[in-house]
């Protein structure tokens, strides 16, 4: 899967700013180098993390002396906009992922590249989600919940506990992360379109899905007034 992201983002950020969101967690992760040694004009990383979180220190090491613009604030409250948008690992920490997923709009003024972790369709023979759905986290029974860290078992191997997949949100330990969300592959080409995104390409491997957009025109609902009767 990265280097199908390297490759996305080397055929489309040549001469462009580029904004990778959310790259501290897992730094290896991040995308900013790949967009420097492809051409891309300027550089930002957004996240929500404070500054002297050591996860900063370990990003600006390993981008060592490429140019680029730190922010360390919630996307959300960020004002400005990219020509080329890496979102990764961020959107299934989402309360409200459509809200999320309109201020990605609004960030992007040409390509989104968003790449997240997704769930099967058919779970272990167990569990059935229908493509285009998802799975609210918080709301599974503790039955739903077993079916579903087993599934997820190897993928979460170095993780002591993850809120959500295998461990019920509130019931903090050290090392774990807030999961609200399981999707389809279809339900997030489906969000990125409901946004205004035009879906360029949309690729599955495994537990995680890469979705290339362009941007295109803003969907607005219709608002329908109820009539007295």
């Amino acid at each position: 899967m990265y280097q199908r992201v390297d490759e996305l983002i080397g055929n489309i950020v040549k001469d462009k700013s580029f904004v990778d969101v959310g790259p501290c967690f897992g730094t290896i992760y991040e995308k900013l180098s790949v967009a420097h040694f492809r051409g891309a004009k300027s550089l930002t990383a957004i996240d929500t993390y404070p500054e002297d979180c050591y996860l900063w220190l370990h990003l600006r090491r390993r981008l060592h002396n490429i140019p680029c613009t730190y922010h360390s604030m919630n996307v959300m409250d960020y004002n400005g906009n990219f020509d080329v948008v890496y979102c990764s690992g961020v959107i299934y920490h989402q309360p409200d992922p459509f809200t999320f997923m309109d201020k990605l709009y609004k960030l992007t003024d040409e390509h989104l590249v968003l790449k997240s972790t997704i769930t099967d369709t058919h779970i272990n023979g167990k569990l059935f989600v229908p493509d285009g759905g998802c799975i609210f986290l918080p709301g599974v029974d503790e039955k739903t919940r077993e079916i579903i860290a087993e599934d997820w078992k190897s993928f979460l191997s170095n993780c002591e506990a993850v809120l959500g997949l295998n461990a019920p949100h509130g019931e903090w330990t050290k090392n774990c992360w807030d999961w609200w969300w399981l999707f389809t592959e279809g339900f997030l080409v489906s969000l990125c379109k409901v946004t205004g995104f035009q879906v360029v390409s949309h690729e599955k491997i495994g537990k995680e899905v890469l979705i290339h957009c362009r941007k295109g025109q803003k969907f607005v609902p219709v608002n329908y007034h109820l009539m007295p009767l």
